[in-house]
């Protein structure tokens, strides 16, 4: 029993917190009465102390076992993050690549002077190469929810070709046959053209890794009116795995 007030206390029984063979603590208790405990009193006092101290220990327990799984899910995090940061930098190091390959294969020809539509097509792929060093800076506005489209009207024919074409070089180094099945049409169409790039180079320069020399790569685009832009690329690669299919 608790009794809280005034009286002066004549007995009392303390019993140590025992943990590890270290005090953690006292557990005791007090009555007015002298000589008033007992050894059962002691020895309960005793079964209740081991019982805070089975508690405590319990509970640190517990709570090393949640600082370890916290630990656990920040290791498992840090892993995802650096598995990220390898997939992208494999990711950029392909789209590094395939400008690179277009302005080295007119200069593998080692025909001089260079074919004035070569070195239009070089500026042009130097120019990609400047565009993909600012897009890596572009990365803190991905971060922070700020890159947004920035569409404008264009004719899509022309641009869609334009890109096509560039792999021109790349498909005759590889002896690839390379077919562009693209309309000369006046079209104009409203779409962001930054981003349809990256689609068209994400396709073609697939298209081109993964098809072996004297293989075959088409691109093919057409509109279905009111405004659906069919674009096509296909090749005799050796395909997309059924189980990444779905991606």
């Amino acid at each position: 029993r608790y009794i809280v007030d005034e009286e002066s206390r004549l007995s009392e029984l303390a019993v140590p917190l025992i943990q590890q063979d270290k005090v953690i603590g006292v557990i005791d208790s007090e009555h007015p009465e002298k000589d008033f405990f007992k050894p059962q009193h002691l020895e309960a006092l005793k079964t209740i102390a081991a019982i805070c101290v089975s508690k405590i220990s319990q509970a640190q327990a517990d709570a090393e076992a949640q600082k370890a799984r916290q630990a656990q899910i920040e290791a498992e995090h840090i892993k995802q993050l650096d598995q990220i940061k390898s997939h992208f930098f494999a990711n950029i190091s392909h789209e590094f690549r395939t400008p690179l390959n277009l302005i080295l294969a007119p200069l593998q020809k080692k025909q001089y002077p260079i074919p004035p539509n070569e070195v239009e097509m070089m500026a042009r792929n130097a120019q990609r190469l400047l565009k993909l060093v600012n897009q890596l800076l572009d990365l803190a506005k991905i971060e922070v929810g700020l890159m947004k489209l920035e569409r404008r009207n264009i004719e899509v024919y022309r641009f869609v070709a334009s890109i096509a074409q560039s792999f021109q070089p790349l498909a005759e180094a590889k002896n690839i046959q390379y077919q562009i099945d693209i309309p000369e049409r006046d079209y104009v169409a409203y779409f962001d053209p930054d981003k349809l790039e990256k689609i068209l180079y994400n396709l073609l320069s697939n298209a081109f890794k993964f098809t072996p020399h004297n293989g075959k790569i088409s691109v093919y685009l057409h509109i279905d009116l009111p405004n659906k832009l069919r674009i096509a690329v296909s090749d005799t690669g050796i395909g997309i795995p059924d189980n990444q299919k779905d991606k």
